[in-house]
This record gives C-alpha cells, sequence and structure tokens, in this order.
C-alpha cells in the first residue's frame, strides 16, 4: 500500500487546485478556449488514474444488476415481468438492455472487461465536460471568464469523478442529452438533437424531465414547423 502515495497526493492535489482557478477567475486570467478544452482534457486523465485503483470502490450496486438484465434479454427473454436479477425486476425502458447487451459481451470474453468499462465511462464523462465546456463559451460570449470556470469547476471535481467510476447508467442518459444540447446550442441542428434526446429517454425516464426546456428551445429560436418535426422524431423513433 505504501506504493500507492504518488496516487494519494494525486488525489489531495484536486482539493487545492481549486483555490488556483479563484485566483485566476478574481485576477481576471483568462486562457484561450482551446487551452482550456485541452486542459480538461489532460487534467480528467490525470485524476482519473487513482480511481482506477480503489480496490474497495471498484463498482456500483447496479452494475451487477444491468448485467443480469442485459444477459436474460440477449438469451431471447422479451417478457419485462421475467428479466431482473436479485435486486428485483427491470425498471429501465428497453434502451437500456441494448446498450448493455455489449457490456455482457465483453465481460464475457475478458476478465478486464469490469476495467475496459470503467475506462469507456472515463472517455463518457470527460466528453460530458467537453460538450458542457463548449455550450458555457457559446453562451457567455463575452465573458469568457465565466465560461472558464465553469471548465475548471468540472475538471476540479473529485466527487463527480467518483461517482462515475461507480459506472451507473446515469452517464450514458447525462451523454446523450448533453450532446443533443451541445447540437442545438452550438451547431443549431434540432432534429438531430432530438434524436439523442430520444436515446436517453430510452436509456432512463428521468430523462423526460428535458424536455419542457428542450421543446420551448425549439419553438423559440426555430419556429413552429421545426417544434412539429422535432416532436414527431421523439415520438416516432
Amino acid at each position: 500500500m505504501k506504493a500507492l502515495w504518488p496516487l494519494r497526493i494525486l488525489e489531495k492535489a484536486e482539493d487545492w487546485m481549486i483555490y488556483i482557478a479563484l485566483f485566476f477567475n478574481l485576477m481576471d486570467i483568462v486562457f484561450p478556449q482551446k487551452t482550456m478544452m485541452a486542459t480538461l482534457f489532460i487534467v480528467n486523465f490525470i485524476f482519473y488514474v487513482p480511481k482506477f485503483y480503489r480496490y474497495l470502490s471498484r463498482y456500483g450496486i447496479d452494475l451487477p444488476a444491468y448485467i443480469a438484465q442485459a444477459s436474460q434479454f440477449a438469451d431471447g427473454q422479451t417478457n419485462y415481468d421475467k428479466i431482473g436479477s436479485v435486486q428485483g425486476g427491470c425498471m429501465y425502458p428497453a434502451g437500456h438492455l441494448w446498450h448493455y447487451v455489449p457490456v455482457w459481451w465483453m465481460f464475457l470474453m475478458t476478465d478486464k472487461a469490469e476495467y475496459i468499462w470503467k475506462g469507456v465511462h472515463m472517455i463518457l464523462h470527460i466528453l460530458i465536460q467537453y460538450f458542457i465546456g463548449k455550450i458555457s463559451y457559446s453562451y457567455f460570449r463575452d465573458r469568457r471568464n465565466r465560461a472558464q470556470m465553469i471548465c475548471f469547476s468540472m475538471m476540479l471535481n473529485e466527487r463527480l469523478r467518483r461517482f462515475n467510476t461507480k459506472m451507473y447508467n446515469d452517464s450514458l442518459m447525462i451523454f446523450y442529452m448533453i450532446f443533443a444540447v451541445y447540437l442545438i446550442v452550438v451547431h443549431r441542428m434540432p432534429k438531430l438533437a432530438s434524436f439523442f434526446i430520444t436515446i436517453s429517454i430510452s436509456l432512463k425516464v428521468g430523462a423526460l424531465l428535458i424536455l419542457p426546456s428542450f421543446l420551448g428551445i425549439v419553438q423559440y429560436q426555430y419556429g413552429i414547423y421545426n417544434l412539429l418535426a422535432v416532436i414527431s422524431i421523439i415520438v416516432s423513433v
């Protein structure tokens, strides 16, 4: 365990680096957007390293349930009343099962599947922060110090990284939701954004909570015809 002392120092560094970010904000020191986006990737990757060595905190309680449910679905069981695990029945929409069938296959093929899937969650988390950063810079065009502080707040949040390593399906749902917002705010693509909103809803019903805001943005910025097209995509896909 003594050999892991550099990792403990790395974890502590997350606490005091936020004060450096606050200093930059108070002194109105603003870095270029590309620099911040690159820093977001690098800092997240470095601070994720200790999370892979937490043997007593490997994954959340729901991951075995996800795998068990996906395995039953892959074996041909389509009756939702009969799909479940030791934790109870399947409480998620069908998109959840489709997403976790490849994960179940991966667990069958290799003993390292847990760490591979944790790596996928790490990439998802970094991409979520990247898209939020791009949205922030798009919104705060004239106040880039605020967008910069948002990026610092995300990349130096240890609790978010620790939660993400539990590998709950919330990470997948949030990824699709944030990517949809990124598409509609930064690239002005409401129809494609609605497709990813639909995928997020197929994972967890909680994603429905974004619909009022999402549809309101579509109507306000793109008009009633685009709103009807977006609703059609969400309902039909």
